[in-house]
Formats: structure tokens, sequence, C-alpha cells
């Protein structure tokens, strides 16, 4: 008989696709758009001066789909040319530049690979120059290029680098490149590598210099660039980085997934065999519908679409050697809520919040109890005169459900609450919360009468968020109102 962990190992069985990337898609394209239609303004060659450089950046979401939105970004412009991307594309000028951007050349760059480069006085400008010659080459089968000779022929100059960039790759000079930078959070720790500029308080900000190298890059034509990756550095106001002047961040939503979305993936992802069988085939029978496993995936993952992977291949690795599907949602269900299953399920994903310092950890009851409650936040709501909510929650490395544009909801996914309640420096009152937001399925907590005790902890949540104005603070009690109510206080 296996054993617990090799019953639910996570063994890749699948090839998953891309789902549900529609908006990111039309948004990140408009923002590459914006810098085409403004490039001259960034060289100085008019007299405008009302554009900023304005970059997609994904922020640090583990599993999120960050690392899989870039590298195939350009293929879900060629696949939603003419159906998503076709308001987009209604003007004449807007329609050239997509047509132009379906045959872009994409240059993947992980800058885990950045290093202080010969010579090494460069510094950071020109490790990223040739970091990215060196990835041109690696990219086309090539060997690693000479430092030294790649030095004398760049020279540091940009219109060089796109050039050999170009024939390195085999492309025309005015083909669209796209360079897509993955793992940026690296310069978080490279303060000893590189002499970075220091401001006149003798602060050090890396991504002053990262993004001071970007912006000479994007101005050269037909260049384009995405940006992805964790950071401490990088909020959602970027002031803090680098200084609204020269560079504003757009950042990519990349929604957890619905239901239907989740269906979509089910049934387009194949098995890793000969036959290519759809995913949904082989874990579903015809008492046990594949809308069914997406409900319960989505009760157990949050459609978070790492997690939803992991789910996925440890319930194939359960499944295919017994030959037998799941033939009823409470079977599928009793596997998702083995606690093996969430223990090895969440584990690569819950290692950063179990490390953070005691100061990031304190806000993790504040964002319980956002998640449990449903209740909504701004973009630019605070935690303090110096933090905002948006950025806790990527430092905590939960999630954000986009309800619009600028405002979202807490997510955090059920398979996370059996590591969470194991930490020994959880507290009494989370421990309780945690309790709650494992309720099957979530809905059942949120509609129904809940614990007096749980209510009124809810006020602390109003408290910590005094910084709102009286008519924000009316509205937040609002939102709680119809739970309490129920409560009878």
């Amino acid at each position: 008989m296996a054993s617990l962990d090799e019953k639910w190992e996570a063994v890749d069985n699948f090839e998953s696709v891309v789902v549900d990337r529609e908006r990111d898609v039309v948004r990140v394209t408009k923002e590459l758009y914006d810098l085409h239609s403004n490039r001259e303004q960034l060289r100085g060659v008019t007299s405008s001066c009302d554009y900023r450089l304005t970059i997609p950046f994904a922020p640090h979401l583990f599993g999120s789909g960050k690392t899989t939105f870039a590298r195939t970004y350009l293929e879900l412009v060629q696949r939603f040319g003419e159906t998503f991307l076709s308001t987009f594309a209604s003007d004449p000028s807007r329609r050239t530049f997509l047509e132009k951007l379906k045959r872009a050349s994409l240059l993947f760059v992980d800058l885990r690979e950045l290093k202080p480069t010969e010579p090494k006085e460069r510094n950071l400008e020109w490790a990223v120059y040739y970091l990215l010659i060196k990835a041109a080459c690696l990219q086309s089968g090539l060997l690693q290029p000479d430092p030294d000779e790649c030095f004398k022929e760049l020279k540091l100059r940009s219109d060089v680098l796109v050039q050999k960039i170009h024939s390195i790759v085999n492309t025309p000079s005015d083909q669209y490149l796209l360079i897509a930078f993955d793992e940026v959070g690296v310069l978080d720790e490279s303060l000893d590598e590189f002499h970075f500029k220091r401001t006149h308080g003798g602060r050090v900000r890396p991504y002053n210099d990262f993004f001071g190298t970007i912006s000479q890059l994007c101005e050269e034509p037909d260049l384009f660039v995405i940006v992805v990756g964790k950071s401490k550095g990088l909020s959602i106001k970027n002031d803090v980085a680098f200084g609204l002047s020269r560079v504003i961040l757009h950042f990519i939503p990349l929604s957890p997934l619905d239901a239907s979305s989740i269906v979509e993936f089910l049934e387009k992802s194949l098995l890793e065999t000969p036959t290519q069988e759809p995913v949904c085939n082989v874990l579903c029978s015809s008492s046990f519908s594949v809308n069914e496993l997406a409900d319960s995936l989505l009760e157990c993952t949050g459609g978070v679409p790492g997690l939803l992977t992991r789910a996925v291949n440890m319930l194939l690795n359960y499944i295919i050697p017994r030959n037998q599907p799941f033939i009823s949602k409470e079977e599928c269900l009793t596997c998702m809520n083995d606690y093996d299953f969430r223990r090895i399920c969440a584990e690569p994903f819950v290692e950063r919040i179990l490390n953070l310092d005691e100061d990031r950890k304190s806000v993790f009851d504040l964002l319980l109890m956002m998640a449990l409650y449903r209740i909504p936040s701004k973009v630019d709501d605070r935690l303090t005169s110096e933090s905002f909510l948006y950025d806790a929650v990527t430092e905590m490395g939960l999630y954000r459900y986009p309800i619009d544009e600028n405002t979202f909801q807490v997510l955090i996914p059920k398979v996370f609450v059996v590591i969470f309640k194991n930490d020994p420096s959880i507290s009494s009152l989370e421990k309780i919360l945690l309790g709650s937001l494992d309720v099957e399925p979530v809905d059942c907590f949120f509609y129904s009468k809940c614990r007096v005790f749980e209510g009124i902890v809810a006020l602390r949540l109003v408290l910590m968020l005094s910084s709102k104005n009286r008519n924000e603070l009316r509205e937040l009690l609002c939102q709680l109102s119809s739970i309490w109510k129920q409560m009878k206080l």
C-alpha cells in the first residue's frame, strides 16, 4: 500500500493551458500602445511632455501565473486578436499596432541570472545589458558571449544593444521586440553586489537604478517591456521605490479563476500521455460532472492558478493508478479535505508567509477578517501613513480578488488553513477565524448566523481602519450590518 506522501505526490501529469486572462491582455496591450504612441516624448523629440513611461508590472503573488503570463502574452494577443482585442483595434492606428504586435519577438530574461559582470565598475546598467545579450544567445541556441567583447562592441549604447539582440535572434530591426523581465525581486537582495546610487540621505534604492536602465531601453523604437516578480521595494503607489517623476507601474491584476474558467481549464488541459486525454475525462464520471469538480477545486484553492494546477496534479496522481474516476463530489472533497493533501498542496505557497517578521505578521488577523467577512478595500486604503493595505496583501503572500479596477477583496485559500493553524505564532483569535474560514462551503458561514464573538471582533477591523473618513466608515459598517443583524445584537 502506498504511503501518504506517495498517495498525494504532486507530480506533473498534464500540460496546463492559460485561461481567463482576457482583461489582463487588453490592459497590457493598451499600455504598450501608449508607449508606442508617445515614444518621441521619451526621446525628447517633441516639445510635449505629458506622458510618463508606464510599465506593466505583476507583483509577487506566488502561483498567480505571473511568469506564465509573461511567457505567453504574445500567444494570448494572437488568440484574442479578433475577439477581446477587437474593440481596442477599432481605430486604424491601433489595428496596425496590434497586427505588428502579433508578429513580435519575445526575449524572456530571468533576473536571477543577474550578476556583476566584467568590467565590474560598469555596475547594474552593464550587468543588465550583458544579461540581455546572454539571454538572446541562449534562447537562440548559441554559446554564452564573452563579456569583454560585448562591452567593447556595445559601449553601453542602447541602440547598439537592440540591434545586437535583433541580429542574435535573427529578426528584422523594425520588428517589435518584447522583453519580459522575471524575478525582479532579486534586486532586494543585491545591495552588496552593485554600487547603487544613493539619495542625499544615504538611502539605497536599487529599483531607481534598474528602472532608469529600463527607461533608456524604452526610448528605442519598437521595443517594449513587461516586468514581473516579488519585491519589497515596489508598492502600488511606487513613489517609495523610485519617485513618480520617471516611471509609472500599472499592476497587472492576474485574478484568481472563477468556476467557469476552471471548467475551461479542466476541459482544455491534456494529460502528458500519447492519448492526450483531457484532465476532466480522467477525473470525472457520469455521476460527477466537470462543473462539480470545478466547484470543488474553487472551494479548496480559491481559483489561484498555481494552487489549482498543483491540486489537479495530486488528484490525478491519486486517480490514475486506481483507474477509476471520482463518482461524486463528496468523494472528491473528502480527498481534498484530507490533512496530508492540504499540507502537501499548500507547503510551497505558505513558506514565505510563515517566515515573515513579526511586524508583517501583525496584520494577519486583519486580513483574515477581511477575507472572512468579504469586506472590500480600495487600492489606496492605508494601513498606516506609510503603507497601503494593497501592499500588505502582497507582502504577506496572500491573494486579491478584484471587484473592479480600484476595489479588491482579500482571498485566503482554504487549503492554507491546516498549515496556518499549526503555526505556533498564530494567535488564538486567528485560529478561531481560520476555523470559520474553513467551514464547508465558505458561503455557509458568510450567509448564516455567525458566532457573536467573531462579530464583535470584527469591530476591531473598523478601529484598525479608522484612518478612513466618516463616510467611508459608515459604508464599511453597512457592509458588516447584514451579518450583525442576523446575530440580533
